[in-house]
C-alpha cells in the first residue's frame, strides 16, 4: 500500500481492537501496528495473544482491515499464516536458457529442475521461488548466470545442510550454493559469470518482504533476556 493509503497506526490500531471486541467470542487485543517500507501492515497483539489466539483472530483482522482501509469487498485481504524465519541462498552457474528466440528460464521451471535432482531441495518449503539475480534483459544467449532462493528454516539448520553439500545440480550443470551476501556493491554485469557476485535489490530484512504480518511479543513469564528474544509471528 502506497504511503498515501496509509492510516495512522494508532488510529488504525484503535479501529482494529474496536472491531475485534464486538466479535463474539471476544477476539485477542492488540497493542501496535506499524507500516513497512515495502507497504506491508505489522501488526502485534496484545501480552495475553498466542500463536493459537492470533491465528483464530486472523479472519476477524483481515475482514476489520479491509473495512477500515475501505476496500472493496472483493479485495479483501489475503488469509495471514504461521510464518517462520527464512534463510537465503545463491545458487551459482545454472544456465539461463536464454536465446535468440526465448527468455531466461522461469522461476517455476527453475524450482521443478531443481526439485527433479535434488532430494535435499526438493524437501524444502519455499518461500521465494528461484529468480535470476539479473533482470531478463542483461542475459545474452547461451549465458550462465545464479539464481537466489529463500525457504523457511527456523533454527538455521537447513542452510548449514545445503552449504555442506557445496553443489545443487540443474540442467546438466553443478551449480555451487552459497550463503546468499547483504549490502554488496553494484557490480559490472557479466552474464556468462558464475561467481555470483551481484547486488541485492530486494529488502534485507526477508522478514518485510511479506503481505501481512502478525506479531506476539514472548510471554512475560520469559526470563530477562527474552526481551531480545524473536517474536512468534504469523502472516
Amino acid at each position: 500500500m502506497g504511503k498515501e493509503d496509509q492510516i495512522k497506526p494508532e488510529i488504525l490500531c484503535l479501529a482494529l481492537n474496536k472491531e475485534l471486541a464486538t466479535v463474539t467470542p471476544p477476539q485477542v487485543q492488540l497493542v501496535a501496528v506499524r507500516w513497512t517500507a515495502k507497504g506491508n501492515l505489522v501488526i502485534t497483539g496484545g501480552p495475553a495473544a498466542t500463536p493459537h489466539t492470533l491465528q483464530l483472530a486472523a479472519p476477524h483482522i483481515s475482514a476489520a482491515l479491509t473495512n477500515s482501509l475501505s476496500l472493496p469487498f472483493h479485495s479483501s485481504l489475503p488469509q495471514p499464516r504461521p510464518n517462520t524465519k527464512w534463510s537465503k541462498i545463491t545458487i551459482n552457474g545454472v544456465p539461463t536458457g536464454m536465446s535468440t528466440d526465448r527468455s531466461p528460464l522461469s522461476p517455476d521451471k527453475c524450482h521443478m529442475a531443481l526439485a527433479a535432482s535434488n532430494p535435499t531441495y526438493a524437501s524444502l518449503s519455499i518461500t521465494q521461488k528461484p529468480s535470476w539475480v539479473h533482470p531478463p534483459t542483461l542475459y545474452k544467449p547461451g549465458s550462465i548466470s545464479s539464481l537466489s532462493v529463500a525457504f523457511e528454516d527456523p533454527d538455521g539448520s537447513k542452510l548449514k545442510v545445503l552449504l555442506a553439500k557445496h553443489y545443487l545440480y540443474a540442467y546438466g550443470n553443478r551449480a555451487l550454493v552459497q550463503k546468499w551476501k547483504y549490502h554488496q556493491k553494484n557490480s559490472k554485469d557479466n552474464s556468462k559469470s558464475t561467481t555470483g557476485q551481484h547486488s541485492n535489490t530486494g529488502d534485507t530484512d526477508d522478514d518485510e518482504d511479506i503481505n501481512h504480518l502478525l506479531t506476539q511479543p514472548v510471554p512475560t513469564f520469559e526470563t530477562a533476556s527474552s526481551s531480545t528474544a524473536t517474536p512468534t509471528q504469523l502472516l
